[in-house]
């Protein structure tokens, strides 16, 4: 009886260590990064349907809304544990795409403050442009996290 339970035992500890069951983590994480990235999309189309017609107000609320759904979706990314090596560089591109994105959001929130406030000119400029920039990088790091999640799930 004594050497089943021993047995049973080193089963479980070898299933605990099988790919399969590293590869949870990795779904869990891949599953994050896809719901988030749903979820970043609805702010970000709203950013870019800013026009002339735009108010300051309107596009004050959707740089706030991308800073705080990207931050947030950057906050998920961080509390998944990944297990393969695959998992981890998910989690580097991903968490820093949706880092990329939420400081996006800060600085164009920043820079439009800065025009209701009566300031313009090369500071409001440099600010719209790096958050350009943030934005731009963002989008690259997550396509290059896209294409990791088929290897996951």
């Amino acid at each position: 009886m004594k050497k089943i339970a021993l047995t049973l035992a080193g089963v479980a500890a070898a299933a605990a260590l099988l790919p399969g069951s590293a590869l949870a983590d990795d779904a869990d994480l891949a599953g994050t990064v896809a719901t988030w990235s749903l979820k970043v999309t609805g702010p970000a189309q709203a950013l870019q349907k800013i026009n002339a017609n735009t108010t300051t107000a309107q596009a004050l609320k959707a740089s706030n809304r991308l800073a705080a759904v990207a931050g947030k979706g950057a906050a998920a990314i961080a509390r998944e544990t990944p297990s393969t090596k695959n998992g981890t560089q998910l989690k580097v591109l991903a968490g820093s795409a949706f880092a990329d994105f939420a400081q996006a959001g800060k600085l164009l929130a920043s820079a439009i403050r800065d025009v209701q406030a009566g300031r313009t000119g090369a500071t409001v400029t440099a600010k719209v442009n790096r958050a350009i920039r943030l934005a731009t990088e963002g989008g690259t790091l997550l396509k290059r996290a896209s294409k990791i999640i088929p290897k996951l799930i």
